[in-house]
């Protein structure tokens, strides 16, 4: 009885290849959901790692200049900085208040 245990192999290819075609289904829908999570983790390390990039440059121009519309121009450039981004509503409402108050 052993010898016919150990003649069957256990490896995940033969078991896949002599499962059902249901469990094939659910294997490949498994599959797919797994590649479509990979492409989402990987994309939102790319956006993540240029999102880091452009607050750091902002972060340097920030420290080097010497007026705010200087920084407002070049936060324009930086479409993925979340750091920019507050910076250009904040200089938004800062310059209506300034309207509002003259």
């Amino acid at each position: 009885m052993e010898n016919a245990l150990v003649a069957k192999s256990l490896s995940v290819v033969d078991m896949v290849i002599n499962s059902c075609l249901m469990a094939k289904g659910v294997l490949l829908l498994l599959l797919i959901f797994s590649m479509v999570s990979w492409a989402i983790i990987l994309q939102k390390y790319f956006v993540y790692k240029k999102a880091r990039r452009e607050d750091g440059q902002l972060l340097d121009m920030f420290a080097k200049s010497e007026h705010l519309t200087d920084i407002s121009n070049f936060s324009r450039k930086l479409p993925a900085s979340p750091v920019a981004q507050i910076f250009l509503t904040g200089y938004r409402e800062l310059y209506l208040f300034q309207e509002m108050s003259r």
